[in-house]
């Protein structure tokens, strides 16, 4: 393939339309800044609308949306837990005994983390994450593909969660997107 053959990538800024002359509207990607990204991001981020597996979700106000997935760490190769302290941990090798967490989406790519029928998830003054909350304590994380069908997670305090190299426990300590930061999800 020669350089003249190849799709430029477009950023559009915040608020504004695509429009490829010819093509019409196409795929964004969003711009990269903030505290996660410093001069060049966690790689290719694709916006979430085109994530198979994860529906098309309208920005209107009170529309929630749900999805019941098991979560696997790519990394430690093992789905999450809910341990007896309430901490997540990355501890089940077959999926069957693995809980069901349902993410409800509170807009195209930010939702909220439940376990099928018990608490919340929310990120506690160490950045861990712990499963003892109701709605209104809940944290909202943001969700991001990374590769073909994994995902990174970015908690509320700016940082990504990943999977802690002692205990396999999760934190939201992770500055930039890599090995320990990504997850799978199962379609329930």
């Amino acid at each position: 393939m020669s350089k003249d053959n190849r799709m430029p990538i477009v950023i559009i800024p915040p608020g504004q339309l695509p429009n490829f002359p010819g093509q019409g509207p196409g795929p964004v990607i969003p711009p990269v800044s903030g505290p996660n990204f410093p001069g060049q991001g966690p790689g290719i981020i694709i916006p979430p609308w085109l994530i198979p597996g994860i529906p098309n979700i309208p920005n209107l106000p009170g529309m929630q949306q749900r999805l019941d997935v098991r979560i696997k760490s790519v990394f430690a190769d093992r789905y999450i837990n809910v341990e007896g302290n309430n901490l997540l941990q990355a501890n089940i090798q077959n999926a069957n005994r693995a809980p069901i967490f349902r993410l409800i989406f509170i807009d195209r790519n930010r939702f909220r983390l439940r376990i099928q029928g018990g608490n919340f998830v929310r990120v506690d003054n160490r950045d861990f994450l712990v499963a003892d909350t109701d709605n209104r304590g809940a944290s909202i994380f943001s969700l991001f593909r990374t590769d073909n069908r994994e995902f990174a997670m970015i908690a509320p305090n700016g940082n990504f969660v990943r999977v802690r190299e002692n205990d396999n426990r999760l934190v939201a300590r992770a500055q930039n997107a890599g090995p320990r930061t990504r997850f799978r999800l199962r379609e329930i």
